[in-house]
């Protein structure tokens, strides 16, 4: 995967930065939004995504990340998807703008309401059954949800 994604990132030339935090404060809602977006260049921001099954379309999980990054850095926002044998890149034509800035807007309201309609972090997570078994969980994480969820 990394000589496929090395090849692909090689033709964009050199990134102005890499893995740089993302913080950015939407219109009625009281907390930023902060991520980590993986190259910037001139003009866009490219997400890289490993995975077993190449999507025939850019999944609108992704899509909402690159998005958010291209919106707050003025960059049209670009993925590449990398396997084992092959590799797609879907520009932001092919990219769901629109929907994935939905998404974002949808999901930081839902948040809020949540947050606003709880009394303290254990009734706000009685609200949600974890999946510990999902990669973006890290040992740390998965330690403190262990704290909340027992």
């Amino acid at each position: 995967m990394v000589r496929r994604a090395g090849a692909l990132f090689r033709r964009l030339g050199k990134p102005l930065a890499r893995q740089q935090k993302v913080e950015h404060w939407l219109d009625d809602i009281e907390i930023p939004i902060i991520s980590y977006y993986d190259h910037l260049y001139k003009k866009l921001i490219v997400d890289l995504k490993t995975t077993f099954a190449l999507p025939s379309k850019p999944r609108l999980s992704d899509a909402v990340q690159v998005v958010f990054y291209g919106d707050v850095l003025s960059r049209r926002p670009g993925l590449i998807y990398v396997t084992p044998r092959k590799t797609a890149v879907y520009p932001h034509t092919e990219i769901d703008i629109e929907g994935a800035r939905r998404v974002v807007r949808q999901s930081a309201h839902a948040l809020r309401a949540m947050l606003a309609a709880t009394t303290d972090r254990e009734h706000a997570a009685s609200l949600f059954v974890p999946d510990p078994d999902d990669f973006r969980w890290t040992d740390t994480t998965r330690a403190a949800a262990e704290s909340v969820w027992s």
